[in-house]
């Protein structure tokens, strides 16, 4: 998970800087996903939901980590609020924690093994906030090829819920990140 967050880290410090200057406010700055008009304070929200929600597991708590507004969960320091909700996570996981069974998106398993299939959501989001920064996204790419089987499984679970669209159609000769992304219905046009 090394990686990927660090990736998320860089994009949100660059981000935020951008927002005090030139882009205006944080929550002015729109992504197009799915039809549904987001901000990109939505989804760094929505990932610092997920960490915040995966301490609470590793913990032995089960709560809802979707709040009703996923941009307050960023606030108004974005980076400092991934930071906080990082450390959290980070520091509720133990051998025990990982090993505690966990209800997951494949049905209840072993905390550890949710994780291990969790770089694809960072990864994609990632993505998403350099989209919405018209930056190159530059992910490391042993983790977007280690993202694609779990997202083979996970993209048809959440396309039932409504949460991702119908996958867009690659060329065989597309690269992991184009096909990772379009198993989550997003188009890669960088490619």
């Amino acid at each position: 998970m090394r990686a990927d967050s660090e990736n998320l880290i860089v994009l949100l410090h660059w981000l935020r800087w951008c927002w005090m200057g030139s882009f205006g406010r944080w929550t002015d700055l729109r992504l197009c996903l799915l039809g549904l008009r987001r901000s990109a304070a939505d989804v760094a929200g929505h990932v610092i939901g997920d960490l915040r929600a995966t301490e609470a597991l590793a913990r032995g708590r089960d709560e809802e980590n979707e709040a009703k507004d996923p941009a307050s969960a960023a606030g108004d320091d974005p980076l400092a609020a991934w930071r906080v909700a990082r450390a959290g996570m980070m520091a509720a996981m133990d051998p025990a924690a990982l090993a505690r069974i966990v209800p997951g998106p494949w049905g209840p398993m072993p905390l550890g093994e949710i994780l291990q299939r969790s770089p694809m959501e960072f990864l994609v989001h990632a993505w998403d906030l350099a989209q919405a920064t018209g930056q190159a996204a530059v992910l490391n790419p042993g983790l977007v090829r280690d993202a694609l089987g779990p997202a083979r499984q996970f993209a048809p679970l959440a396309r039932l819920s409504g949460l991702v669209g119908p996958e867009c159609a690659v060329g065989e000769d597309a690269d992991d990140l184009t096909r990772l992304l379009a198993i989550f219905g997003r188009r890669n046009t960088s490619s």
